[in-house]
């Protein structure tokens, strides 16, 4: 399954979709009907599907912890990886950023 937290899944899919960042469940927004990836939007195709987000998407600190997971999966180094998840399990437990500049768009 791609993406964090937030999918677009075949219509009728497993309802219980759990974000790849919090762990928590994600909520069930409805079932779409319109293109369900880039490649359908630029072929004008559009598919029913269900889409499903994380209700803390928008949170600065899971915003954070979302942007150090992707950093982990980008990493060669096993250090780093580790120093970086230390961080997201301190966002995760304590759901306060830990970089007071961090913004929104990253």
């Amino acid at each position: 399954m791609k993406g964090f937290d937030e999918f677009n899944l075949d219509s009728g899919s497993d309802p219980n979709v759990v974000c790849r960042v919090c762990g928590k469940p994600c909520k069930f927004i409805g079932h779409m009907h319109g293109p369900r990836t880039f490649n359908d939007a630029l072929a004008g195709k559009k598919r029913d599907f269900d889409y499903f987000k994380c209700e803390d998407k928008e949170e600065l600190w899971h915003i954070q912890a979302r942007a150090i997971i992707r950093q982990i999966e980008k990493t060669p180094s096993a250090r780093l990886a580790e120093v970086m998840e230390g961080e997201v399990k301190e966002l995760l437990q304590t759901k306060i950023p830990t970089k007071d500049n961090f913004k929104r768009g990253y």
